[in-house]
């Protein structure tokens, strides 16, 4: 039995099923419907977001047997060949190890052919900024008088690579980073038809730490779930990450606006040995000094009658700490961002802005 990875198995099979790019579907819509079909389509956006899908996708509804349709039939020969990546008509290329002037002049040749099953014979080239200038050269002279009977689908993650004259030959679908909302609601629909137990707060940190790619979270999803034996559980996923909890932040902030060394200490010791993703850190850091702000800023914030939760100690730390300290810590978090965007030692350059904060207050006492 031949197991497939979430990520594999939930792949989107039809347009409906992609989730966050709501224009770029609205549109393939409305162009399929008008039969309104491009010589060349540019599909750009970061990794994980469903470039090569969407490609595929267009392809198949380019080549339904019945009718270019937004909603292919998905049960003619050409859709189910397709979907298995083995149609004759559709031809995939990884412009990352196909950079070379020869494999694009391959395409040059061939493309004079008619198609053999389908309405286009179609061309994706993934990661197309790879190519060489030659090669973007030859592509050119196929862009600007392409065969009626061709079609070409360019996928990138960096779309600043692409030459301005490949660009203007074009139709570009921009696909926008997912979510952590959308991500959270996907997740959530695909584990309840997995069958796997799922803790909420545990869903939120997967969703956060995927960087806006559903692939990254699926893939995420899995690893905790057989890490908890079918179970995605808090405490498991915060170990695999090596999470520290906005509440920790919090917390941590406190420490340092009462100047409380000894616990300061505590919190070095309690995150030596986690793998941290330090840039996110320091921007839960700056976020926590903004609620702070906000809280002292509006005066119709009453004294939360709950202990412990994070409106609490917002509120405590809006009574404490003076605006231009609030200031100042804004300065030195941000400071320790710009320092981390070319720091070899992160860890080492958090822990210098964490003290550089913790020192500013207590010389000022």
């Amino acid at each position: 039995m031949n197991y497939k990875p979430l990520n594999i198995k939930w792949r989107p099979k039809i347009f409906n099923d992609i989730i966050g790019q709501d224009h770029v579907l609205r549109f393939l819509k409305n162009s399929f419907l008008d039969k309104k079909i491009y010589y060349s389509y540019l599909i750009s956006g970061i990794r994980g977001i469903g470039k090569t899908t969407l490609a595929r996708l267009i392809a198949k509804s380019l080549n339904c047997f019945y009718d270019i349709n937004f909603n292919p039939c998905r049960i003619c020969k050409n859709c189910e060949e397709s979907e298995k990546n083995c149609f004759v008509d559709l031809i995939e290329i990884d412009a990352a190890s196909h950079t070379k002037i020869e494999n694009i002049k391959e395409v040059l040749d061939n493309i004079k052919y008619l198609p053999s099953k389908g309405r286009y014979k179609i061309y994706i080239i993934d990661e197309v900024h790879m190519l060489s200038k030659y090669s973007f050269n030859a592509l050119l002279k196929i862009l600007e008088e392409p065969p009626n009977h061709v079609k070409f689908i360019l996928a990138t993650t960096e779309l600043n690579k692409i030459p301005e004259t490949i660009l203007s030959r074009c139709l570009h679908l921009q696909l926008k980073e997912i979510s952590e909302t959308d991500i959270l609601y996907n997740l959530k629909k695909i584990l309840k038809l997995e069958k796997i137990y799922y803790e909420e707060e545990a869903l939120k940190i997967i969703s956060k730490s995927s960087q806006h790619s559903m692939r990254d979270a699926l893939t995420l999803a899995e690893k905790a779930s057989i890490l908890g034996e079918n179970n995605i559980l808090y405490n498991v996923v915060s170990d695999m990450l090596g999470c520290i909890s906005f509440m920790e932040l919090i917390d941590l902030f406190e420490i340092i606006s009462l100047n409380k060394k000894e616990k300061l200490i505590f919190f070095f010791k309690k995150i030596e040995n986690k793998s941290i993703n330090w840039d996110d850190f320091l921007i839960n850091m700056i976020l926590i000094v903004h609620k702070v702000l906000f809280f002292k800023f509006n005066d119709t914030y009453k004294d939360p009658k709950k202990i412990n939760t994070k409106k609490t100690k917002f509120y405590k730390l809006s009574k404490l700490i003076s605006t231009n300290d609030l200031y100042k810590y804004y300065d030195i978090f941000l400071q320790g961002r710009k320092e981390l965007s070319y720091s070899t030692e992160q860890k080492i350059t958090v822990e210098i802005t964490i003290l550089r904060a913790f020192y500013f207050i207590n010389e000022n006492l």
